[in-house]
């Protein structure tokens, strides 16, 4: 697995929402974040899963099927959530610069929250959802193996985080397994969101 690719996996569970990206001066843009898909999902309790495949325009981030991220809120703190994007915003009609980019759409944040509200009025089900002919799985990440003189070391995310930062910097080689247990039931991915566990999520195009 590629480092970047680990890297990404570590940082799932440090996005709780969308990071605005700094403008410059002359207006021109910096980095801008792309929204590629926004999925969103009735639980069963009364809560809704908010999915999100993004990125941004100068890193590879969002282009693959299991780069979705996902948190769950109650519908009232969902929509405070959209709406706050909204404020201190104008739609892209009415201004003359862009924050972000939905699919390949430049927007405002005003936009991208009415797209939350929209996406919204369109939630599934998890069923649905499980069975809306792509193939999607969620995936709770309990932890790495790393293998050193051929003698394997178990750590927490939190622990391999930092090995494997300080192995980047020495340009050392680094050989690790990420360990898995596959989430088959929604009370499961309740429960691993709730616990604040890393998910790997992937949902087929």
């Amino acid at each position: 697995m590629a480092q970047l690719k680990v890297t990404k996996i570590i940082a799932w569970c440090k996005k709780a929402t969308f990071h605005r990206k700094i403008r410059k001066t002359n207006g021109d843009y910096m980095g801008y974040g792309i929204i590629f898909k926004t999925k969103i999902v009735n639980l069963s309790d009364g809560r809704i899963l908010h999915l999100s495949l993004q990125g941004c325009n100068n890193d590879n981030e969002g282009r693959k099927n299991d780069d979705w991220q996902g948190k769950i809120y109650t519908k009232e703190d969902f929509i405070k959530f959209a709406e706050g994007f909204k404020n201190d915003s104008k739609p892209s009609k009415e201004s003359e610069c862009f924050d972000l980019k939905i699919g390949s759409r430049y927007c405002t944040y005003y936009d991208y929250g009415m797209h939350l509200l929209r996406m919204l009025k369109k939630s599934v089900t998890y069923d649905e959802l499980i069975h809306s002919g792509k193939y999607v799985s969620f995936n709770r990440i309990d932890g790495v193996t790393v293998f050193e003189n051929d003698k394997p070391t178990e750590m927490t995310m939190k622990e391999f985080d930092d090995y494997f930062y300080k192995k980047l910097y020495s340009n050392a080689r680094i050989r690790y397994r990420i360990n898995y247990t596959f989430l088959e039931m929604e009370d499961d991915v309740i429960k691993a969101f709730d616990d604040e566990n890393s998910v790997r999520i992937y949902i087929s195009k």
